[in-house]
């Protein structure tokens, strides 16, 4: 692809693997000193399935004893929401008063586990991406005599965000020190209005 041609000058070697398989992702490990760890919740719109591949991902990572590894992750919600009726299950409850935020938690939960177990990873805490503003929130009309405007009901609070290039900097920057290894961070490119 056009893609891959432009990144060729900084590639020593492209390695196809899948999270749903773990000796695919062991033999993409092999020889690496470490790895930028990201899965999409929004590719299945299931909690399982993405901890189960950072299951696969952690086990793999393991095997292939890289040193050091940055989770992209987000928090377990699931201990901060208060009145979260069933804080076990991964759906979004009716009526204004629970949000369970499912594509957190997954993430979350893995990521303490990975805590727990001492894996020598670094957890990269992200935040909402400004690229949804092109792919899923871009401006709208209310009506036909509306102007076009992106909308999010939040009064004068701000909204903490990141750029994808800023994550992919981040994360460059924290595999470059190992004295991250164990560390919470989190990257916000801005917050706004």
């Amino acid at each position: 692809s056009e893609k891959a041609k432009a990144i060729i000058d900084f590639v020593d070697e492209v390695v196809k693997a899948d999270s749903n398989d773990v000796d695919s992702l062991v033999k993409a490990f092999n020889g690496c000193y470490g790895a930028f760890i990201v899965t999409n919740f929004w590719e299945y719109m299931n909690a399982e399935t993405e901890m189960k591949q950072l299951r696969n991902l952690k086990e793999a990572v393991k095997k292939a004893g890289l040193e050091h590894v940055v989770i992209s992750t987000l928090e377990d919600t699931r201990g901060i929401i208060s009145n979260a009726e069933n804080k076990d299950t991964w759906v979004f409850p009716k009526g204004n008063d629970t949000m369970y935020v499912p594509h957190f938690d997954g993430k979350g939960e893995v990521a303490q586990e990975c805590i727990d177990e001492g894996l020598p990873a670094t957890y990269l805490y992200t935040t909402f991406y400004m690229e949804n503003f092109i792919y899923t929130l871009g401006p709208s009309r209310q009506s036909d005599k509306d102007p076009y405007a992106i909308t999010i009901p939040m009064g004068d609070s701000k909204l903490s965000m990141v750029a994808v290039a800023d994550i992919g900097k981040m994360a460059c920057a924290i595999l470059q020190d190992p004295k991250l290894i164990g560390k919470k961070i989190g990257v916000e490119s801005e917050s706004l209005t």
